[in-house]
C-alpha cells in the first residue's frame, strides 16, 4: 500500500473531510432557503400590491362627473326654479302636499305612494315658508351637467318670531332631452332649526 493511501484513510482525516462536507452542505442549503424564502415573499408582496392596486381601481367610479363653473342661480335651468320652489312652498310648509310629488326624485319618497305622500308624514324637515321669492335667498354651491346643489335661504311670517333658515336642495336631472326633468332628491337643514327668537 503506498504511503498515499494510507494517508488519505486514516480515520482522523475521514472525520475532517466529513465535518467539511458537513458543514458546506448546510450553508449551500442554507443560502437556498434564503433565495427561496426572498422569491416567495417578494412575489407575494407584489402580487398584494398588484391585487391591492386592482382593487382601489375596481371601488374607483369608471367616470367621474364633470365639475361646472359656478353660476348664479338666475342662469340655471327655469325647470330647476320650478322644481325648488314648488317643493320649498308645498312639501315644506305642508301645503298642498300632492302638487310636490311629481317634482320630488324616487330616492326621496322611497316608500311612499302618492297618496301616502300628500297625507304629509315626509322625510323632510317643515318650516313656514313665506313669501318664496321675495324672502329668500340663493347660492349654487355645485353643479355638474345632471347634479346641482343650492343653498336657500328662507324666512317665516314675522308675527311666528321664528329665525331663516338656510336648507341645502339637491336635484338630479332624470331623462334627457325635451323630455328631461329636474327632480329634488336630497333636502337638509344647513343650519340649527328655527326656534322663537328670545329677543322678539
Amino acid at each position: 500500500m503506498s504511503s498515499v493511501q494510507t494517508t488519505a484513510s486514516t480515520p482522523r482525516q475521514n472525520r475532517i473531510l466529513n465535518v467539511g462536507l458537513l458543514v458546506l452542505g448546510v450553508v449551500v442549503l442554507a443560502a437556498g432557503i434564503g433565495v427561496l424564502a426572498w422569491k416567495l415573499t417578494s412575489g407575494s408582496s407584489s402580487t398584494a400590491s398588484r391585487s391591492a392596486g386592482n382593487a382601489a381601481q375596481t371601488m374607483l367610479p369608471a367616470h367621474q362627473p364633470k365639475t361646472l363653473p359656478k353660476v348664479p342661480y338666475s342662469k340655471l335651468d327655469p325647470q330647476i326654479h320650478t322644481a325648488v320652489q314648488t317643493f320649498l312652498t308645498t312639501a315644506v310648509p305642508r301645503k298642498d302636499i300632492a302638487a310636490s310629488w311629481d317634482v320630488t326624485a324616487p330616492a326621496l319618497r322611497e316608500g311612499y305612494t302618492r297618496k301616502t305622500w300628500a297625507k304629509g308624514d315626509l322625510p323632510v324637515a317643515m318650516f313656514p315658508v313665506w313669501h318664496f321669492n321675495k324672502n329668500s335667498g340663493f347660492k349654487v354651491e355645485e353643479r355638474t351637467a345632471r347634479e346641482v346643489h343650492v343653498l336657500v335661504d328662507v324666512g317665516a311670517k314675522p308675527s311666528l318670531h321664528l329665525r331663516s333658515v338656510t336648507f341645502d336642495v339637491g336635484l338630479h336631472k332624470f331623462g334627457s332631452g325635451a323630455g328631461a326633468k329636474w327632480k329634488v332628491d336630497y333636502f337638509f337643514a344647513k343650519y340649527v332649526p328655527p326656534v322663537k327668537d328670545a329677543h322678539s
